[in-house]
């Protein structure tokens, strides 16, 4: 026993598999955002530069279990020259999730590390690659 009424080795176990399955989500988006113009930066950032602004997505693990969620922001270039913001610095911040009131269809379970297994990769892509396939504004 661990001395907190588990097995030995447990919580070793649950963090490595932890860690394989924010791979595996990290690798899809990863290959899900760069089809759609991205460019990798720092850490789980990844970035799409405009004319007047940077967009910023970051992939966020939560501290409490194996949900990720995935960062928008919005870098004005006018009130900073930083090239690789952080999505949490950004000027603008939305966190995309079913919660977000934007159409972003199944986005919360295509992040899911824990329960990786129970969707499929293709899918996980498609519900992503939807949600970030947004049509460009008019302005």
């Amino acid at each position: 026993m661990d001395g907190k009424g588990g097995r030995p080795g447990w919580n070793a176990m649950v963090n490595v598999l932890g860690s394989l399955y924010r791979m595996q989500v990290k690798n899809i988006v990863a290959k899900v955002v760069s089809g759609l113009g991205y460019h990798a930066g720092r850490g789980s950032n990844w970035y799409r530069d405009f004319p007047d602004l940077i967009h910023v997505l970051g992939l966020q693990k939560s501290r409490w279990g194996g949900a990720n969620y995935l960062e928008s922001g919005i870098w004005l270039k006018t009130f900073g020259t930083d090239e690789l913001p952080n999505y949490y610095e950004c000027h603008v911040r939305l966190r995309l999730s079913v919660n977000s009131g934007l159409d972003v269809g199944d986005i919360d379970s295509a992040l899911q590390g824990e329960d990786l297994w129970k969707m499929d990769s293709d899918e996980r892509m498609r519900i992503l690659t939807t949600a970030l396939s947004v049509p460009k504004p008019p302005f």
